[in-house]
This record gives C-alpha cells, sequence and structure tokens, in this order.
C-alpha cells in the first residue's frame, strides 16, 4: 500500500506543476514536452490505482461512473486504435481526471501509516517559464 500512495503522491506532484506552470487556455498545440510526460506518467500508473481502487473500496454510483469515463478516455485508447475519443486526454486529466482518481485514492484507501516520510516526486519541479502575457485574463 505504500507504493501506492507513493505513486499516487508523485502523479498529484505532477499535476499540482502542471497548474501552477500552465493557466486555463496556454497549453499550445501540439502541448508543451513537459506536460505530455507528465501525463504520460498518469497514463501509465493510473490504470493500476483505479483497479486497487475498485478492488478495495465500495463505490457509490457517481464514483463508479467516474472509473468507467477514466477507462473511455485513458485506458481504452492506450490499449488499442479506435476512433478518437471526443474528449481530449490530456485536458481532461488536467481540468478533472487527475483529481478525480486521487480523491477517489483519499477517500477509500487507507492512509499511509503514521510518521511515514512524505512520499516525493521522481521528476523535477523545474517548470517552464510562463508565457508572455499581454492582456490581464479572468480570475479562476
Amino acid at each position: 500500500m505504500a507504493a501506492l500512495h507513493r505513486r499516487i503522491a508523485a502523479l498529484e506532484g505532477e499535476l499540482l506543476r502542471a497548474h501552477e506552470a500552465y493557466e486555463p487556455g496556454t497549453v499550445s498545440d501540439p502541448p508543451q514536452t513537459d506536460l505530455v510526460d507528465a501525463f504520460d506518467q498518469f497514463v501509465r500508473a493510473a490504470p493500476e490505482i483505479a483497479a486497487t481502487v475498485r478492488a478495495l473500496a465500495s463505490l457509490n454510483a457517481y464514483e463508479t461512473a467516474f472509473l468507467e469515463e477514466f477507462d473511455d478516455i485513458v485506458v481504452a485508447p492506450a490499449q488499442a486504435l479506435g476512433p478518437a475519443t471526443r474528449i481530449d486526454p490530456l485536458a481532461w486529466w488536467l481540468t478533472q481526471g487527475g483529481e478525480g482518481l486521487i480523491a477517489l485514492v483519499r477517500r477509500h484507501l487507507p492512509a499511509p501509516p503514521a510518521g511515514t516520510p512524505p512520499p516525493t516526486s521522481a521528476v523535477s519541479p523545474v517548470r517552464p517559464p510562463r508565457p508572455a502575457q499581454s492582456t490581464p485574463r479572468p480570475r479562476r
């Protein structure tokens, strides 16, 4: 279980860094490399995390629907070539998927033992510079 908590903490750290580095509307097309790398980490680790939550938790209808959406957006496209999803997986991860999975883990799996050092991300916290801002943006 400690390994699972380290993985989820690393994913949470990457998501927080992405939110700090990229304001809504500043993700380029194609997306910045560091953002793609962080999303790739999520895609590789999240299916195992979701499977653990499914196996150990009694989920309500909303949580079950979230994990079904997760499968459609993250797992299915990675497993087979087929019609593209209408939802941008990276945008979904940034806006709801990453936080949604983290919340499920926090809600349903036992916390790490007291006194356990906090997990750290294996990825450098270096962030790209923010783009120049010419007009004020509305606050989130």
